[in-house]
């Protein structure tokens, strides 16, 4: 399966939580603007991940984290924006 392939197939999976999570590339995420509501958003996102049969490998996975770096943006808090650190003048 090519990389298109399966962008195009995460987004379909993703369809039911997609105000909330998305794919990009083989990174997939959850973002929530309140900590109970992301609790909430990440519940029906891993129920929406099995349902679909796939497994993910926990070592690669990161929860709770109040920020991640995301193709040079920082997402976050509610907020995204571009990552200044990886701007090349």
């Amino acid at each position: 399966m090519g990389w298109a392939t399966f962008v195009r197939a995460m987004k379909t999976i993703l369809r039911p939580v997609s105000a909330f999570a998305d794919t990009y590339v083989d990174d997939m995420f959850v973002g929530s603007g309140q900590w109970s509501q992301h609790m909430c958003h990440v519940r029906q996102y891993l129920q929406v991940i099995r349902d679909a049969g796939i497994t993910l490998i926990l070592d690669k996975c990161d929860f709770g984290k109040p920020e991640v770096k995301l193709v040079g943006h920082i997402l976050g808090s509610g907020c995204r924006e571009a990552d200044l650190r990886e701007l090349r003048l």
